[in-house]
């Protein structure tokens, strides 16, 4: 991985981000990362889903793009497509790393994600752009977001509401594929809750993002016809999500 340069005034005064390269990087991203805080919005954009980390099985929200690996359909040739911007979007290349100083924390960036033109990052007083002051402000908002998110998908896991689901997608030639390693939520093991269980998660306030979770599920028919408008030779016919 790439070191991490601190930014700084008189660093990075003259230097700038490049968001449309920042946005193709994540043309090839099928999921992209989502806290819990978002998912009310991002469920009316996007199927909002749970993942787990194969190496260290923790479990992280995400929005799925496509139904194809390797594949984004709201990265476009004028960059985000998208009704909403995750977080994880808005605030890349910019990352969080920790430092000297009250906060413990200072904005970063790698090398490669320093420009000669696009977003400036400090006026010619030295002061952060109101790009840079957007950014660091979603940061914050993330970092906080990570640990809600934590417990958010811990208290769901532990009362077994995260269920595996598979997507069989049926292409035009007959052709098909079946995207594995997604979650969502039991509906039935939800609907048997004790009442304290379910008083729990209301006090949480974690209800609201469930229900946007479920009913998330229907933008899979927006990521059909996104694909067919991508690709008119061989869409999408139907798919099949199977829970386990």
């Amino acid at each position: 991985m790439s070191t991490l340069i601190p930014l700084s005034p008189s660093e990075h005064k003259h230097r700038f981000i490049d968001t449309r390269r920042a946005i193709n990087d994540f043309r090839q991203a099928q999921v992209v990362r989502l806290r819990v805080p978002e998912v009310g919005n991002a469920g009316c954009c996007f199927p909002v889903l749970i993942t787990k980390d194969p190496q260290f099985g923790e479990w992280d929200i995400t929005a799925l793009t496509s139904l194809e690996p390797e594949s984004n359909l709201f990265v476009g040739d004028e960059g985000w497509q998208g009704v909403y911007t995750p977080l994880s979007i808005r605030t890349y290349p910019v990352r969080l790393t920790r430092a000297d100083g009250p906060e413990g924390v200072s904005v970063a960036v790698r090398a490669e994600d320093l420009s000669d033109s696009g977003a400036g990052l400090y006026d010619d007083q030295g002061q952060p752009t109101d790009y840079l002051k957007a950014i660091e402000n979603a940061l914050h908002e993330d970092l906080s977001g990570a640990a809600a998110t934590r417990a958010f998908c811990q208290h769901l896991n532990g009362l077994n509401l995260i269920q595996p689901i598979s997507i069989t997608v049926l292409y035009k030639d007959g052709k098909s594929r079946t995207l594995e390693g997604l979650y969502t939520l039991d509906q039935d093991r939800l609907s048997s809750l004790p009442d304290k269980d379910l008083l729990e998660l209301q006090k949480r306030g974690y209800l609201m993002a469930m229900n946007s979770m479920l009913t998330s599920l229907f933008q899979l028919n927006r990521l059909i016809q996104r694909h067919k408008e991508h690709n008119s030779v061989n869409p999408i016919q139907k798919i099949t999500l199977q829970r386990r």
